[in-house]
């Protein structure tokens, strides 16, 4: 095959379908205008409240789900990539969960020793220190009769992904890319 070529078509695609699941995720639309040999225009709009003051935090719709019932709950996200620490305190926090976030391993380990959090979601794959190991120490760190839900945040689906998350300690498994109802139901399950 010609490496022009290929070079040319590597990674088309792609990046589309991933901006358009996270434009879902927000409930925006993406869309694209093209014309050959001028180039692409691509058009996001994000349904955001008017607020009455400047820089004033929109609120959550009361009648969304039963976020409701995630009221002050305090949660560690365990993330490293910017843009799903971006969608993941935003959907948390549309469940109206107060979260804290750590950008590595190290880092919610340190935050869990001094916060008793009601849940943590880990993710697996981070520098320093990745949620597998981060969460057999905080493990390793619970006193008797104390066990904080830790959830996996992954990309990976191959075989043995699950059971390697709850060997480590964690109790539940979620794929990336997450969404509100896949969050909320953890919340659901693992902190009622």
């Amino acid at each position: 095959m010609d490496s022009t070529l290929s070079k040319k078509q590597q990674g088309t695609g792609l990046g589309l379908a991933i901006s358009h699941r996270l434009a879902e995720l927000m409930n925006a639309t993406l869309t694209a205008e093209s014309e050959l040999g001028k180039g692409t225009t691509f058009l996001l709009v994000l349904p955001l409240p008017l607020t009455d003051a400047p820089g004033a935090v929109p609120q959550p719709d009361d009648g969304e789900h039963a976020e409701a019932s995630h009221k002050q709950r305090r949660i560690l996200l365990a993330e490293d990539n910017t843009v799903n620490q971006r969608i993941g305190v935003r959907l948390l926090e549309k469940c109206r969960c107060r979260v804290d976030l750590a950008v590595n391993g190290r880092e919610a380990v340190a935050m869990a020793s001094r916060v008793p959090y009601d849940m943590i979601f880990m993710d697996c794959g981070m520098p320093e220190m990745d949620g597998y190991e981060a969460t057999r120490t905080i493990r390793a760190g619970e006193s008797s009769g104390t066990r904080v839900p830790i959830v996996a945040l992954t990309a990976h689906v191959i075989s043995g992904t699950r059971e390697n998350c709850l060997a480590s300690g964690m109790d539940d498994y979620i794929t990336k890319p997450v969404s509100f109802d896949m969050l909320e139901q953890a919340l659901l399950r693992w902190s009622p």
